[in-house]
């Protein structure tokens, strides 16, 4: 089993002490600031195969598109498939929001 520890970031040098609660539904890091602890929700992964980004997928697909390298028929395929793949971690607001 893996999981996927919400909120935390690489740190900038050295490292950071992690508990992960026995009921895995938390993880817990010390601060500096009271109440000296962070706490974080896990979540645990489901079995899945290759992780991709299914936006950049999906970016790509249109630019095959309008590149006219795909024809219409199958850029519509493509999309409807998209959007039967199953999420298995949902989107990063960090990310999207670095994207604009």
């Amino acid at each position: 089993m893996s999981v996927l520890i919400k909120g935390i970031n690489m740190p900038d040098g050295g490292y950071v002490d992690i508990r992960l609660h026995a009921n895995g539904k938390y993880a817990t890091t010390q601060t500096s600031n009271k109440p000296f602890y962070m706490k974080m929700d896990v979540v645990e992964m489901p079995p899945h195969g290759q992780l991709i980004d299914v936006d950049v997928l999906g970016e790509i697909i249109y630019k095959l598109w309008v590149d006219k390298k795909i024809t219409n028929t199958k850029y519509n395929t493509f999309n409807e498939i998209l959007d039967y793949v199953p999420t298995v971690i949902e989107a990063d607001n960090e990310k999207e929001l670095s994207n604009d």
